[in-house]
């Protein structure tokens, strides 16, 4: 005869004899999360949680590749371009960890970009901070307006392109960064929820392997 099966208890297999049952504490056992748990990721929000990770990563290699490769042609080497080589070096791996379900692999590459985050907020703020302060700063802006713009020699318009191109340089830096830190709340969330996945069906199996 089959017995009453309570909330705190899952079947794991059933035979037309008996009912394998296997309890549980409560229910599901969830770890903590440090990050939102997403459904989506809105960067390339057509697409599932999975492939918008895996594409928005390739995205953002892609385009540090060109930011650098143009920023090496122009002003040559700058030391920077080893921290993009290293993020880049580290995104490579994080996606070959997302194929091998690789939790390491994974990882380490949130630490990395949460090193880059900070280094790009504190860049970010250093160059403005320059832009809006420095009188040099502003006499390269007056240089380039009159030399793209030589046509422009009133004083008057003169400010006024340069209220533009502060208003351009925040803009540029401020966008970048909210993507980044979007970008690295959705794949710290996916790594959670992978790795979550991963240890609900290594318990389902082990459960499965005591039981037989």
């Amino acid at each position: 005869m089959d017995s009453e099966i309570s909330n705190d208890q899952e079947v794991i297999s059933t035979t037309s004899e008996t009912k394998k049952v296997v309890k549980r504490k409560h229910g599901r056992i969830e770890s903590k999360r440090n990050f939102p748990k997403m459904k989506q990721c809105w960067l390339c929000c057509c697409f599932s949680f999975d492939f918008s990770i895996k594409l928005s990563t390739v995205l953002i290699i892609m385009w540090f590749l060109i930011y650098k490769t143009y920023s090496f042609v122009k002003k040559k080497f700058d030391i920077d371009i080893i921290i993009y080589i290293f993020v880049i070096i580290s995104a490579l791996i994080f996606l070959y960890g997302v194929h091998k379900r690789n939790s390491f692999c994974m990882n380490q590459y949130l630490n990395v970009f949460l090193l880059y985050l900070i280094y790009y907020f504190l860049y970010s703020n250093i160059t403005l901070i320059k832009i809006f302060t420095m009188d040099s700063s502003r006499d390269d802006m007056k240089e380039t307006i009159r030399t793209y713009f030589p046509e422009t020699t009133d004083n008057n318009n003169i400010e006024l392109f340069i209220c533009f191109f502060k208003f351009f340089f925040i803009f540029f830096k401020i966008v970048p960064l909210m993507i980044y830190i979007y970008y690295f709340l959705a794949v710290g969330s996916y790594i959670e929820t992978t790795e979550s996945n991963i240890s609900k069906l290594e318990s389902i199996k082990s459960s499965e392997e005591s039981i037989q």
